[in-house]
């Protein structure tokens, strides 16, 4: 159950045979979707108009990473705007889930295997406002226009990012 090098001894009649001990090589089984894990600072969202990323490692059934490539994980990112979700093979038993949005809520990131969620998934990404972009931010209310000395006079500023969502 556990992947790894191993020393593998072997005796007759209390004397070990030519060549023992012999090393062993136990590779990681066939990748298990429930087995999975996600990590990574996109998994926890981020601002809008960024480019956010996570990886999943593939693990097989006892929790062993998988040392190589070839598994196919299947990404979908849904939520206030169109994300697609780029996946890219590490080659090494990661995979790079790439995604970005323009507008702020809360999305959902779907991660498959063989029709099977890895663990954690979907995930829940919080996209947040980029920073203020002062060209798109706008100002109004009757204070701009006119106003009395002695008296309060009021407006608003209306602060946004290049997409437009509200700080």
């Amino acid at each position: 159950t556990v992947a790894g090098t191993f020393s593998l001894f072997i005796s007759i009649a209390g004397q070990m045979i030519a060549g023992s001990p012999f090393q062993v090589d136990i590779d990681a089984g066939d990748t298990s979707a429930s087995a999975c894990t996600a990590s990574g600072s996109g998994i926890g969202g981020g601002p809008v108009g960024t480019a956010l990323s996570f990886t999943v490692q593939s693990r097989d059934v006892f929790g062993n990473p998988v040392q190589s490539g070839g598994d196919v994980f299947h990404a979908v990112v849904s939520g206030p705007s169109q994300s697609p979700a780029s996946i890219l093979d590490n080659e090494n038993g990661c995979h790079t889930i790439n995604y970005s949005a323009v507008l702020c809520g809360t999305y959902s990131a779907s991660v498959t295997l063989g029709g099977r969620h890895v663990t954690g998934s979907p995930f829940q990404l919080p996209l947040i406002p980029a920073e203020v972009c002062l060209p798109k931010c706008t100002v109004s209310g009757s204070g701009l226009h006119i106003s009395s000395a002695g008296k309060v006079s009021t407006f608003t500023v209306q602060a946004v990012d290049e997409f437009g969502n509200p700080q």
